[in-house]
């Protein structure tokens, strides 16, 4: 096969693998999805909201039967709608909003987690996505769009404000609010579809506002881009909007749109690995992807005959270290960079050819290196997240992460590619947009299709 093209077989099979976690990292009985394949791990609410949103994909792609997937999704719906909602340390949630992590047995709130806005947010895209599309008469879909729209209406994003004109992260049971607001581009972006979108609690018009006015513009590697770090902030939003040629006020301003600016962004990043100032094995061309994941940590090393501390959840363009009393770098050169390999296959769609030509490369490596029969009996799903990066050196991390989005990512490419099983996504979730969720319609309708002159 040609490196010049991406290979349909390789891309479906990397979608199967993806699609994989959620059937393997399920508990079936109430839909909760772990965070992580490594023993004990809790379940994460965005994972559930990936694989509410996988579950249609799988569906139409022949991965699992509509009545296994209405199954599932009703047993997520159902636990989520009569999980308990209270100001108790181990409740599931609060005010509509839900803990970021949750046992997988009980779905109590795991460790000493926030209750999380975003992850809250990302879990109700998935909801909003199964009512779309299971929209049949019969019983369980009828429940499942109840229970979807009900769980939606829940969130109230008027309390989330704390009483200011933003959104803050999250909160806790016994401290309260987070000091922190979503502030500067990121993926809050879906906070606000779905706020202003809201039936029952909607955030006032002027929040939206208030959050634009803290973004930064910056001009790297000759893209001028509305900066964010890490590649997933600029990804996770487009898994369920198609945000081709809709704007708001800023990006009238930049005579951009967020797709736009998102396909810069995965520019820039491919742009610093090939520049590659910190000297790292593995940066390239062909290896690039910097995100959030997880780090090496806790542990130690030696390189160059002097000993480093790792940490662990260490993320974004370069891994944070620090040294016990030693510099941080050794000869000039950084001691560990962190790269995740699903953010290049997140980065399908917004990659030119250029950039989408030279991914089989990597993608073939993986797939000759592994018997895809082998994966199975060892119930082990898609890439390993990372790869550890230190000069002259790197190697796999082999915990497995939720790639959700890399899957909704390769199912929506045909609204780029023309792929006709695709792109079903975002038809979806726009005819939810017509009837007001995400913000898109309504009163508090804050995006328009751009100008006749001078849109992009």
């Amino acid at each position: 096969m040609s490196g010049a093209a991406l290979s349909l077989e390789l891309m479906d099979a990397l979608q199967r693998e993806a699609f994989d976690y959620f059937l393997y990292e399920a508990n079936p009985l109430n839909g909760l999805i772990a965070d992580k394949t490594q023993a004990g791990w809790p379940a994460s609410i965005a994972a559930v909201g990936f694989a509410l949103s996988a579950y249609p994909v799988g569906v139409e792609r022949g991965f699992m039967t509509r009545a296994n997937a209405a199954q599932r999704t009703l047993a997520t719906l159902r636990f989520f709608h009569s999980s308990v909602q209270s100001r108790d340390a181990d409740a599931t949630g609060y005010k509509g909003f839900y803990y970021h992590f949750l046992d997988m047995k009980d779905g109590k709130r795991a460790w000493n987690c926030e209750l999380s806005t975003i992850d809250t947010a990302l879990l109700l895209a998935g909801m909003l996505t199964a009512a779309q599309y299971f929209s049949g008469d019969d019983a369980e879909d009828c429940e499942i769009r109840k229970l979807a729209d009900a769980l939606y209406r829940r969130a109230d994003w008027n309390w989330a404000q704390n009483g200011a004109p933003t959104v803050t992260l999250g909160w806790k049971s016994r401290s309260g609010f987070l000091r922190y607001r979503w502030q500067g581009y990121n993926e809050g972006l879906l906070i606000y579809l779905l706020g202003l979108g809201s039936p029952t609690h909607p955030l006032p018009v002027e929040s939206y506002p208030q959050w634009t006015a803290t973004y930064q513009s910056r001009k790297v590697y000759d893209q001028d881009f509305l900066y964010a770090g890490p590649l997933f902030t600029h990804q996770f939003p487009h898994v369920w909007v198609d945000f081709r040629g809709i704007q708001d006020e800023y990006m009238r301003g930049k005579r951009s749109d967020y797709f736009d600016n998102s396909r810069r962004a995965t520019h820039v990043h491919r742009q610093y690995a090939i520049a590659n100032p910190g000297r790292f094995s593995g940066y390239g061309e062909n290896g690039w992807g910097f995100t959030a994941s997880d780090g090496p940590g806790p542990a130690t090393c030696r390189i160059n005959g002097e000993e480093a501390t790792l940490f662990w959840l260490r993320s974004s363009r370069r891994a944070r270290r620090t040294r016990r009393r030693q510099p941080r770098s050794v000869g000039g050169r950084r001691l560990l960079a962190i790269r995740a390999r699903d953010r290049r296959t997140g980065s399908a769609i917004f990659r030119d050819a250029e950039v989408a030509g030279r991914q089989p490369l990597w993608i073939q490596g993986h797939f000759q290196r592994h018997d895809r029969r082998e994966i199975r009996s060892a119930a082990v799903m898609g890439f390993a997240v990372s790869l550890r990066h230190q000069p002259g050196a790197h190697r796999p991390d082999d915990r497995k992460l939720p790639l959700g989005s890399h899957l909704e990512s390769d199912a929506t490419m045909s609204l780029y590619r023309g792929r006709a099983r695709q792109g079903r996504l975002y038809r979806w979730l726009a005819r939810r947009a017509e009837g007001g969720a995400f913000g898109l319609r309504g009163p508090n309708y804050w995006l328009r299709e751009p100008p006749t002159s001078g849109g992009s």
